[in-house]
């Protein structure tokens, strides 16, 4: 049991080991959100319809999600109506179909991870579906969580992938935590345009430590950093500070610093780098070093106007978010010491809330 310490008090919370999957790979918290719940004795989770188990509250359940055979996708008997309808769900994470699930019964992925929609069960009464289009925004149902950058790969596909950008290369997968709400609609052959409909899935992290950084103004570059040991006289430290220089993974899953102990997940890795956007950055660490302290600061590296921006950190335990702070930043080389982290079986999570004109030790 790993417990938090947060201004002198303890938060007890569940969690065991952390997840050391790489958040390219697929993610396990499913597993463990349903071992804590066996363990727990909580309540059964709610029937999750393709499940290929008869749960209750469901009339039948083949485990597919074809809406035209004699069990529909919502899991009762004699099929669907036949009318125009559009039926998007999450195909594929991380190029398998064997993903986890929260226990809405909704997509739970990790940040990064390639996501795959699919419209290809929607219902037409007649002929084929003419056309796709996909959305995200508010007017037609969509939503993504505040500060996310996603867009599709092609909002007029079978198949679409949601994907994001850094320093202008585009990837696939999604690039802030929280719930994201996708919509479809499809039109028949006859041009006759269906309602939209949405599907909806999680995006979680699966590394121990996670700090996730957004801003307010796409005239703005605001740099995240992690300082080992908690020392702000490391600030900029080539080997001790994680920030833009160098801490960016020239290959996926490999850190460019060597922290504690060899192959003990520990590294960091600065996963995002936004220069021209809202953000986010984001810093993780798979495992943390036992009884290590880590200074998490921010840096106004590029103030292009006058006006000041304001900054968001949130910061995240085993998945569960332990810190969020916000404050504006106005002026070139301003520096924020926001939290300082000291990481074992009780993380002290101290609030440092200091704010300076200059960056120490800044080039």
């Amino acid at each position: 049991m790993r417990s938090l310490i947060l201004l002198g008090l303890c938060f007890v919370g569940c969690y065991d080991d952390p997840v050391l999957i790489n958040p390219y790979e697929l993610t396990t918290v499913g597993e463990e959100l349903e071992r804590e719940r066996r363990e727990q004795n909580d309540d059964p989770p709610a029937p999750l319809c393709g499940n290929g188990e008869l749960d209750e509250g469901e009339q039948c359940d083949d485990g597919n999600r074809i809406d035209r055979d004699e069990c529909s996708n919502r899991c009762y008997k004699g099929g669907a109506a036949r009318s125009l309808q559009a039926l998007p769900i999450v195909d594929a994470v991380a190029g398998s179909r064997r993903f986890q699930r929260n226990g809405a019964g909704q997509a739970l992925i990790a940040p990064f991870q390639p996501v795959r929609l699919s419209g290809r069960d929607s219902v037409v009464p007649e002929g084929d579906i003419a056309a796709y289009e996909w959305s995200i925004q508010t007017e037609d149902g969509g939503s993504v969580p505040a500060g996310s950058q996603v867009f599709f790969d092609d909002s007029t596909k079978d198949r679409p992938r949601l994907m994001y950008s850094v320093r202008g290369e585009d990837r696939p997968g999604v690039d802030v935590l929280g719930r994201y709400t996708v919509a479809l609609r499809v039109q028949d052959q006859q041009g006759l345009w269906s309602s939209f409909a949405t599907v909806v899935f999680e995006a979680k992290p699966n590394r121990a430590l996670w700090i996730e950084l957004t801003w307010d103004r796409n005239d703005h570059d605001v740099d995240l950093h992690l300082i080992r040991t908690g020392d702000r006289n490391l600030a900029f430290d080539s080997e001790q500070d994680c920030y833009f220089s160098n801490c960016i993974p020239p290959t996926v899953g490999v850190s460019t610093l060597n922290w504690g102990a060899r192959s003990a997940g520990d590294d960091p890795f600065l996963d995002v780098d936004d220069v021209d956007g809202l953000g986010p950055e984001v810093i993780s660490i798979p495992s943390p070093e036992p009884q290590m302290s880590y200074l998490i600061a921010l840096h106004m590296f590029r103030l292009d106007f006058a006006s000041a921006t304001m900054v968001s950190l949130k910061v995240l335990v085993d998945g569960e978010v332990v810190s969020e702070l916000s404050r504006e930043m106005g002026s070139h080389n301003d520096w924020w010491e926001a939290v300082r982290l000291t990481w074992g079986e009780e993380v002290e999570v101290e609030i440092v809330d200091e704010y300076f004109n200059d960056a120490p030790n800044s080039p």
